[in-house]
């Protein structure tokens, strides 16, 4: 797990700054600082609010990084140099963890290293890194990056239409939450003393379960509030699961969804590969890396096996088992004479597939959160209402 470390350093040129570094340990930082930023430390302390807001979100923040590509690419395009650009980068991102590796990025240009190992070292995307590593002597640095960032501003569309799905069935979750707190703790022990008072044994079963339960939490309200305190991040840790996020992908939507967005990506990133001279078994390798779905990637492994064998693409694309309508475009893309153009028209017919599929999937959410919101509701009302209710038509 990454730390966060607010550390006051030195540069090459004498000057003390402060600033925020993220690594796994304190003699990491110093280490980073040290040996990857070209900084002389003079202290490290640990940021705990910021090493929570890392665990929460891992990765880069998807728009700074979209920027970031963007403005690389732009400035590539204009035949200008890349280490002023890299220096002013670190000033407009927003995100603390990317600056920090635009720097060791930076560093490692400086030191030689080639621009794969350099944002492999920096702790970019094993897939970014592998793509701008291909087509570093071929010219095609702007048009791959830019490339990069399209694919994560749709990735990041996707994910942002379903927050905004799940917002209001999270927000109703959330009051309902602190509402069964008051609720045990204040609400019900009072109604108890209340129907205690006129005489308890004549409550329905339900309501004297509810009632004592409501008892006990309040006797020992320190112990109840520190679980009902536990269980958020409970929750949390539980949503956040790779365990959760399988379940979630196996939905045969989802599952299509996250398939035909990475064969739009990883189709797209052929085509750069291939119009930049790469050699096709080369850049089926480093799209099976890039790769995450395990049918994508055994699909572009048995791709390059028969692009070694001597099949022609079309023909190989079949053999490699890729879904029929991938096949007729790449058949479409051979016949046509041009095949860069060809195949950047089928990763553009799989992104409108995802757009589609995009809109289905959040249709589903809703109405999955609509429901939940309403058993959530109905919950609370059993808990809370139902045995005021019952033990009142008792005595009538």
């Amino acid at each position: 797990m990454m730390h966060a470390w607010v550390h006051r350093s030195r540069g090459a040129d004498g000057r003390v700054s402060e600033g925020v570094l993220y690594a796994g340990s304190a003699a990491e930082a110093h280490f980073r600082l040290r040996h990857r930023l070209a900084r002389e430390p003079l202290s490290i302390r640990h940021d705990p609010l910021r090493t929570l807001a890392a665990w929460w979100h891992p990765q880069f923040r998807t728009r700074d990084l979209v920027a970031f590509y963007r403005a690389l690419g732009r400035r590539l395009e204009r035949g200008q140099a890349i280490q002023p650009g890299l220096e002013q980068a670190q000033e407009f991102v927003g995100d603390a963890r990317l600056a920090q590796a635009i720097a060791v990025f930076a560093h490692g240009l400086r030191e030689g290293q080639r621009i794969g190992a350099a944002l492999r070292a920096a702790g970019f995307p094993e897939r970014d890194a592998a793509a701008l590593d291909a087509v570093a002597d071929s010219g095609r640095l702007p048009e791959t990056l830019f490339v990069l960032a399209d694919d994560l501003e749709r990735r990041e569309r996707l994910q942002e239409a379903l927050r905004r799905t799940l917002q209001m069935p999270l927000t109703v979750a959330l009051l309902l939450y602190l509402g069964l707190y008051l609720a045990f703790t204040l609400f019900l022990p009072t109604m108890a003393r209340f129907y205690n008072a006129l005489g308890g044994g004549e409550l329905p079963a339900f309501a004297r379960l509810l009632f004592g339960i409501a008892g006990q939490a309040r006797a020992d309200l320190g112990l109840t509030t520190a679980g009902w305190l536990c269980l958020p991040p409970l929750l949390l840790w539980l949503v956040r699961s790779r365990q959760l996020a399988r379940a979630w992908e196996r939905i045969p939507v989802v599952d299509q969804l996250l398939e035909r967005s990475e064969l739009a990506s990883l189709w797209r990133g052929f085509a750069t590969l291939y119009d930049a001279g790469v050699q096709v078994e080369e850049a089926c390798r480093l799209l099976q890396q890039a790769a995450t779905r395990p049918a994508v990637r055994r699909w572009f492994a048995a791709l390059g096996r028969e692009l070694h064998s001597g099949w022609p693409l079309a023909q190989a694309a079949l053999r490699a088992g890729f879904p029929r309508h991938v096949i007729r475009a790449v058949q479409a893309a051979d016949s046509g004479g041009d095949l860069v153009a060809g195949l950047r028209s089928l990763a553009e017919s799989l992104g409108e597939d995802v757009n589609d599929l995009s809109a289905r999937q959040e249709h589903l959410v809703r109405v999955l959160s609509t429901l939940l919101a309403a058993a959530l509701v109905a919950g609370f009302f059993l808990v809370t209402y139902l045995p005021l209710l019952s033990s009142t038509f008792s005595r009538l």
